[in-house]
C-alpha cells in the first residue's frame, strides 16, 4: 500500500515536472519571439531618437548663435561708445568722482 501510494505521488510530481517544462519551453519561445521583434524595431526606434537629437541639437545651435550675434552687437556698440567719448575728451577710465574731488584739493 505504501509503495502504490509512494509511485502515486511520484507520477503526480513526474506529471507536473513535466507540465513545467513544456511550460517553460513555451515561455522562452515567446521571449525569444518578443526579443527577436524587439531587435528589428530598434534600428527604427534608434532612428528616432537621432532624428529627435538632431533636431534638439539644431534648435541648441540656432540659441548659441542668436546669442554671439547679440553678443557681438552689444560689444559693437560698446566700442562706438567708448570711441565716441575718447572723441570727445571724456576719460572713459577715471570719470570724476565728488571723492576724487576732495582727495586731490586736499594735496
Amino acid at each position: 500500500m505504501f509503495a502504490s501510494r509512494s509511485e502515486s505521488v511520484l507520477g503526480g510530481y513526474r506529471r507536473d515536472l513535466e507540465d513545467l517544462g513544456s511550460g517553460l519551453c513555451l515561455e522562452t519561445a515567446a521571449l525569444w519571439a518578443t526579443a527577436a521583434r524587439a531587435a528589428s524595431a530598434l534600428p527604427d526606434a534608434l532612428e528616432v531618437g537621432v532624428s529627435v537629437i538632431s533636431n534638439r541639437l539644431e534648435s541648441v545651435g540656432q540659441v548659441v548663435d542668436d546669442l554671439c550675434a547679440a553678443t557681438a552687437g552689444l560689444l559693437s556698440h560698446a566700442n562706438k561708445a567708448l570711441r565716441s567719448a575718447e572723441a570727445n575728451g571724456v576719460d572713459g577710465d577715471r570719470a570724476a568722482s565728488p571723492s576724487d574731488d576732495s582727495a586731490s584739493s586736499a594735496s
